[in-house]
């Protein structure tokens, strides 16, 4: 069993000021854990299963070797977010925020003001799914690192570099680019040509893309609406954008 400060300090992992504090964020939940356990690029402080995990998984817990504590059901239920979790949790270093360049031959995703933990975890696994490897983040944007970010990802924040940044310097920096924006009107994503590489930026869920962006905005793009919805889920519109951009940058797809 752990001591009560152990318990303690993992607890407090949920919260941002003490993810920042101490650099480390946790991983919860059967698949993210899977995952995690492949991703040997990844520093883990804490590995914690509990029973019916370390069960299920044994051939592949003694394959990989891993120097882990068994949980009781109350501590998985003391150290998670979740309510229902039943597998356990890893304590992680956070990786350095190292710079990333946009992508000559893809498209980089530009985030700018997403608040929603849930969203950004989607359009990481999104952005994976669709073979774009890295997202560039506003520094208001919610936390990579965010338990629900983590979780909504499905293991996907292991694949897709993010980077935290002054977003409008960024853009402005690669201005040899074309950054397209997403907004409520511009061209019809299905009749137009997409460039075959370049910066797509998604705005905040309630305001769009923020006006000190709009001067470095190249080309306004829109999904057509046919029918009476306001508005798409900021996540909901970068799968479609997503997919309309696979088909330029993926050969396999022509």
């Amino acid at each position: 069993m752990l001591s009560k400060n152990q318990l303690k300090f993992y607890k407090s992992l949920q919260q941002k000021k003490h993810r920042q504090a101490t650099q480390l964020f946790v991983v919860e939940g059967e698949k993210p854990l899977l995952e995690l356990m492949q991703a040997r690029a990844w520093a883990v402080d804490f590995w914690g299963f509990t029973e019916a995990f370390i069960e299920k998984h044994y051939a592949r817990l003694k394959e990989t070797q891993l120097a882990y504590e068994v949980l009781t059901m109350d501590e998985v239920h003391q150290l998670s977010s979740l309510e229902y979790q039943k597998a356990g949790i890893a304590v992680v270093k956070m990786p350095p925020n190292i710079a990333l360049k946009p992508l000559p031959a893809s498209y980089t995703l530009a985030l700018d003001n997403v608040q929603d933990p849930g969203n950004l975890g989607t359009l990481l696994r999104l952005a994976d799914w669709y073979g774009f490897p890295q997202v560039v983040c506003s520094q208001d944007c919610v936390e990579v690192y965010n338990p629900k970010t983590i979780l909504s990802s499905m293991g996907s924040f292991l694949r897709v570099k993010t980077y935290y940044t002054d977003l409008p310097a960024y853009l402005a920096e690669f201005r040899d680019l074309p950054t397209l924006g997403a907004f409520m009107d511009g061209k019809n994503i299905h009749t137009f040509d997409f460039p075959k590489a370049g910066i797509l930026v998604l705005g905040n869920e309630g305001h769009g893309i923020s006006e000190a962006l709009l001067p470095l905005i190249d080309v306004p793009i829109t999904i057509p609406r046919f029918g009476g919805a306001e508005s798409l889920n900021v996540a909901m519109a970068g799968a479609v954008l997503l997919d309309r951009m696979a088909e330029v940058v993926h050969t396999k797809f022509v």
